[in-house]
């Protein structure tokens, strides 16, 4: 019987803070309210009256026998990038794919990244569905289809968190800067953050000199800051690059190009076939 009379009393108190807890946010709330609109919407006026009504101690006496004390809610803990050193190097592509052909939109309760391919380079689609498999084993990757593109997606909520360069406008209109965590991974794997670029904004191609017939990269965005990364990353492995123009990258010297295609193929011969709509066809080559 007394195992039952304190059970019913904890019962009781819970519910009764719970109670408590409800009527005090809407007190504290209307308060605000009144605040906002005496005060003109100063938000500066209105957080110290929102700080000093969650230090105060909040209490009910509908009771004698029983006093519960709301206390502030706890501060939210900071939040960690956890990745792998295993899946850095598909970060590092990941993200020079996103800096170029990516978005990300916001939904009510998740976020969605958007990779925008040629439908045609299919090795380039198979090697993005694998970066972000890699980087994000536990969530599904989809297709949409445009006419002639192939859009790749996958939800999470950590979207925003893994590339914190997402942004409303357009990026060549609004500073591109990575984060230390960001630079440290692409100083280890820049070879996999220049394809990625050169995935998405680059191309591989022919030129004439002196009537040579010679292959040489090129890599074209709008942003000054993203062409910055490009080539920092380029001076990490030691290529030799120039400005084309004020927009566009060439690497031509034949010896850096015959390097950047032994790293692409060594990259490639390193990769596991992955799952992609059958309706596409291999109709594309490596390092094109």
């Amino acid at each position: 019987a007394d195992c039952k009379s304190v059970i019913r009393r904890f019962e009781s108190a819970r519910r009764l803070q719970s109670s408590c807890l409800r009527d005090a946010e809407a007190a504290v709330s209307e308060s605000l309210d009144i605040g906002r609109s005496h005060c003109g919407g100063h938000s500066a006026t209105v957080g110290a009256w929102r700080n000093r009504a969650d230090a105060e101690d909040l209490k009910s006496s509908v009771r004698k026998d029983v006093q519960v004390r709301v206390l502030p809610p706890l501060p939210p803990l900071p939040v960690q990038i956890s990745l792998d050193p295993a899946q850095f190097s598909a970060y590092a592509y990941l993200l020079g794919v996103y800096l170029g052909d990516g978005h990300i939109t916001h939904y009510p309760r998740t976020f969605r990244i958007e990779i925008y391919l040629n439908a045609k380079e299919t090795r380039v689609i198979r090697q993005t569905v694998e970066a972000i498999q890699t980087v994000m084993p536990h969530r599904r990757v989809g297709f949409r289809y445009r006419p002639a593109v192939i859009v790749v997606n996958s939800y999470s909520q950590q979207w925003p968190r893994l590339f914190p360069q997402h942004g409303s406008g357009r990026r060549h209109r609004r500073p591109i800067v990575l984060e230390p965590w960001q630079h440290a991974i692409l100083e280890r794997h820049p070879p996999a953050f220049i394809r990625g670029c050169l995935d998405s904004d680059g191309c591989r191609h022919r030129r004439i000199v002196n009537g040579r017939n010679d292959p040489a990269y090129s890599f074209c965005n709008s942003s000054e800051d993203i062409l910055g990364l490009f080539t920092t990353a380029c001076d990490l492995i030691g290529l030799r690059w120039r400005r084309a123009n004020h927009e566009t990258i060439s690497i031509a010297r034949r010896s850096d190009v015959a390097r950047l295609d032994q790293l692409f193929a060594t990259a490639d011969a390193g990769h596991t076939s992955v799952a992609i709509p059958s309706s596409l066809t291999n109709t594309s080559t490596p390092g094109a």
